[in-house]
């Protein structure tokens, strides 16, 4: 078969954190119309309300701590994409209405895991001084846990004005995973973007699955047969040796890429097997325990995938993480596993064709495509010394409406539907995909529960091929762990 000729793009990475606008100041002698604009959303969900009556806090500001790298769910100077501006509308619409100013306290100096540290150190630091610095935060849920567990936060559950969690806006399957003895520390709704943003899923070229002759991808996953072992069948022989210099490297042709990081974590949620459940009466326990079979079975097919085939690329190292968005991009790979985030960046200027398409089902006979979020999607959390209860409450609530109504339209429908995806068959998939995601308190506490929420991807990153030895070394740690987040939910209970 000849092969097209590969074309290096110039990737211009896009973030909807850092689009840059060319806006011009108006004259000296005209006046700006300050007053909130309509907002722009669709007709089901700008009937949406939040019920709260219209309420004056005499220009109190409503101070939200937030990452630099994630501060686009909270704040926008700019309208320069569809995204931007709802934020930017949302924010002038719920301080028209309680006459507020919404205000980011932004901890500058993102960089993976050492800037969430830095975020985490400020609140720890504000707080413990009782500076008031800010009434709410959204941090990256695997390190909330930890400031949850030192006291450092307010129990959402424990009378606050105005917030309903009952309401569309809030994700009630994240928010029920993550609520313990009826107390919920870390809440997710709308106002976090990124839990869409991250979402993760499986990026196809459909121009080379034309070349290849692969069948339709979107019917497979219609039919049921998107399973792990699939994968395998349709990407195993796809593999050239581009520069003939025979070594298997980042600058040859293959069939699926994939990474032993963050990606490995939305396996397992994807086939249905919780990592943290609830027993008979309620209690916590180590849920992956229930059905080794089962897990077993995901660690045999993903390391075949991952490691039998001779398609399949492997970045082995945080380094080479993106090594597989550059090739996905540059045309040389089939099949990629990504969140939903590569698309508005590393997509935005491919040539081939792409689509989207779910994680894959463990087997045919499991019912329903499933997902997670990247372990660094926000949670919304109220600082402990919170000083006026009844405007952050009602507030909060707003902001999630408001983002239900405008934001969350704006980022799905305009951003992933209309501008990196073309075709219905993506638009089925981004649904199920957003619809099937699963969220597990083991994300919430993942460095305090012995880090279980990464279980299944150190096992696959060590090339493990039995869980049972595996399990039974980590569960008296990990029930241990359990025991003391029980304790702590308890004594928070009885203050």
């Amino acid at each position: 078969m000849n092969k097209r000729k590969i074309t290096a793009l110039l990737l211009v990475v896009l973030t909807i954190a850092t689009a840059a606008a060319c806006g011009k100041k108006p004259p000296a002698n005209e006046t700006t119309d300050t007053r909130p604009p309509a907002p722009v959303g669709t007709d089901d969900r700008l009937s949406a309300t939040d019920g709260i009556e219209p309420v004056s806090f005499n220009g109190e500001q409503y101070k939200i701590s937030i990452s630099d790298n994630q501060q686009f769910e909270i704040f926008s100077e700019t309208q320069s994409d569809a995204v931007d501006a709802a934020v930017h509308d949302r924010n002038m619409r719920v301080e028209a209405k309680y006459e507020i100013e919404v205000v980011p306290v932004i901890t500058v100096g993102y960089s993976s895991g050492a800037g969430q540290l830095l975020h985490e150190e400020a609140i720890k630091k504000s707080i413990s001084a009782n500076d008031h610095a800010f009434d709410t935060v959204l941090m990256c849920a695997w390190r909330a846990g930890t400031l949850i567990l030192e006291g450092y936060f307010y129990d959402w559950n424990n009378d606050v004005p105005g917030v309903n969690f009952g309401q569309p806006w809030w994700n009630s399957r994240c928010n029920e995973a993550f609520t313990v003895d009826g107390m919920l520390f870390a809440a997710v709704g709308d106002i976090s973007l990124t839990t869409l943003h991250l979402a993760h899923g499986y990026l196809f070229n459909k121009t080379m699955a034309a070349e290849y002759e692969i069948e339709d991808l979107y019917q497979a996953v219609r039919d049921g047969r998107w399973t792990v072992e699939y994968i395998k069948q349709i990407t195993t022989d796809i593999y050239t040796d581009l520069n003939r210099d025979g070594i298997r490297d980042n600058k040859d042709e293959y069939g699926f890429a994939a990474g032993v990081v963050t990606n490995l974590d939305a396996y397992l949620p994807s086939f249905g097997i919780p990592l943290v459940g609830r027993d008979e009466t309620g209690g916590l326990e180590i849920a992956i325990d229930q059905d080794r079979a089962r897990v077993q079975d995901a660690l045999e097919k993903v390391s075949d995938l991952f490691y039998n085939s001779t398609g399949s690329y492997i970045s082995m190292t945080h380094e080479e993480f993106a090594d597989r968005y550059k090739m996905f991009a540059e045309g040389r790979v089939l099949l990629i596993d990504a969140t939903m985030s590569v698309l508005t960046n590393e997509c935005r200027d491919m040539v081939d064709d792409y689509g989207v398409l779910p994680y894959p089902k463990l087997n045919e006979n499991q019912k329903e495509y499933y997902s997670n979020a990247h372990d660094n999607f926000s949670v919304l959390c109220l600082a402990n010394n919170v000083e006026n209860l009844e405007m952050v409450g009602k507030v909060t609530e707003t902001l999630c409406c408001e983002s239900y109504r405008t934001v969350i339209p704006a980022y799905y429908d305009t951003a992933l539907k209309d501008r990196y995806t073309n075709t219905a068959d993506d638009e089925e998939m981004l649904d199920l995909i957003m619809e099937g995601r699963n969220y597990d308190l083991a994300v919430l506490f993942a460095p305090s529960i012995d880090k279980l929420f990464y279980f299944f991807r150190d096992e696959i990153a060590s090339e493990s091929d039995n869980v049972e030895g595996a399990l039974d070394s980590r569960l008296i740690g990990w029930r241990a762990a359990l025991m003391r987040l029980e304790k702590f939910y308890q004594n928070a209970g009885a203050e």
